[in-house]
């Protein structure tokens, strides 16, 4: 069997039990015969490149210390991806590396602004920005995607409205979380444009962008222009990509000199550093993974074509447009009749756990978000308790 085949085989063979027997948060929070569909965990296994390295760890006993920083060649493979893929030419010497994404964000929110200082946020947004500018005393600045026939869009005609001198920071999303949304290279230079006039410091979470579907293209913010870099933070993981959630190693990329020394002033433990299998698992999916990814882009193509048209043919009383990028679907149930938010329904009534349109802030009100990053048996189980319980409060 070919490493193609195999990979496909286990990507068909996924079973409930199989996932019921895992440890992780995703499918022990919630007891059988709940369906978990809200944290964004992929079911898949991951790449069999991946857990050959992680099994000469296991075997060799090789749980020492690792480098700090992390070590030259996991640099060189971050940085060439990050060319090669989307052109974004950074330098080596300005990546920070640390364990979680969040971590990038919520320091830089931390060097390049002050307490009461505004940061602009696209709502409805993953709920972590909307906590990092709550817990560091900043300013949430509201900038609601706008929803059009096509889908949600930048609402660049609010930013300048919302927009004032204590604003500092641009934290975008890109590709966006929740919606789905891959954002056109020519509304991000719209976006850029407003960030130069503004003097903002652009904070650019990409950890979707390798999860961007055809025929769509994923575009790095920081590779629009040379003088948008400069002052673009751009942080990225192998984690969603990948499903390394559980062995997280992050980058935060710094477009020039003056935005990397203030990463530099820190304390050398103030940012915790990647373990050793978190610097494994992450090195073996950029430079051996890519063949397992296909083939899940393949698995995430059929699901979000399959939810989209039975969403579009059975429940045409909700919104939902289809996801262009990530393993997320982005439900609008505001048109059916719930006493109270729409995911303690499809939880009660469907045994269906999605995550809860209302943590994403106001704009996600009767809303929710559901993974269908799964087998397409589990998946079509899932729509089918979804389009149950709607039905039964679209009356």
């Amino acid at each position: 069997m070919t490493e193609r085949e195999l990979i496909r085989s286990e990507l068909q063979e996924l079973s409930v039990e199989f996932l019921r027997s895992r440890d992780g948060v995703k499918w022990s929070r919630y007891p059988e015969p709940v369906l978990p569909a809200w944290v964004a965990d992929m079911d898949f296994q991951v790449a069999p490149a991946i857990r050959r390295r992680l099994e000469r760890f296991v075997s060799s006993s090789d749980f020492g210390y690792t480098w700090v920083p992390a070590p030259p060649e996991l640099i060189d493979v971050f940085v060439e991806r990050q060319k090669n893929r989307f052109g974004l030419d950074l330098e080596t010497e300005n990546v920070v590396t640390t364990v979680t994404a969040l971590q990038g964000v919520d320091t830089a929110i931390q060097l390049f602004s002050e307490p009461g200082d505004g940061v602009v946020v696209q709502t409805p947004i993953y709920p972590p920005f909307l906590a990092a500018v709550a817990s560091t005393g900043r300013q949430l600045v509201e900038n609601p995607l706008a929803v059009t026939d096509s889908g949600y869009e930048l609402d660049l005609d609010s930013l300048d409205a919302v927009i004032d001198e204590r604003t500092r920071i641009l934290l975008l999303c890109n590709p966006h979380n929740p919606t789905g949304r891959s954002f056109r290279r020519q509304e991000l230079e719209a976006l850029a444009e407003r960030a130069l006039r503004h003097d903002l410091t652009i904070i650019s979470d990409e950890i979707h962008a390798d999860l961007t579907h055809a025929p769509h293209r994923h575009t790095a913010f920081g590779s629009l222009a040379p003088e948008v870099l400069e002052r673009t933070l751009t942080v990225t993981s192998a984690t969603k990509a990948f499903n390394l959630a559980g062995l997280p190693c992050s980058f935060t990329a710094a477009g020039s000199t003056r935005l990397r020394d203030a990463f530099r002033s820190l304390p050398d433990h103030l940012l915790a550093h990647p373990g050793a299998l978190d610097i494994a698992a992450t090195q073996t999916a950029w430079q051996e993974g890519d063949t397992w990814l296909e083939e899940v882009l393949a698995v995430l193509e059929t699901n979000r074509r399959r939810l989209h048209d039975r969403l579009r043919a059975e429940l045409p009383q909700v919104r939902s447009f289809l996801p262009e990028a990530t393993y997320l679907a982005w439900i609008d149930c505001n048109e059916l009749h719930f006493e109270d938010r729409a995911s303690k329904a499809f939880y009660k009534e469907g045994g269906l756990a999605l995550h809860c349109g209302h943590d994403f802030g106001p704009p996600g009100s009767g809303c929710v978000r559901l993974n269908f990053a799964t087998a397409t048996s589990i998946l079509d189980e899932m729509i089918d308790r979804l389009i149950s319980v709607a039905r039964a409060h679209s009356g």
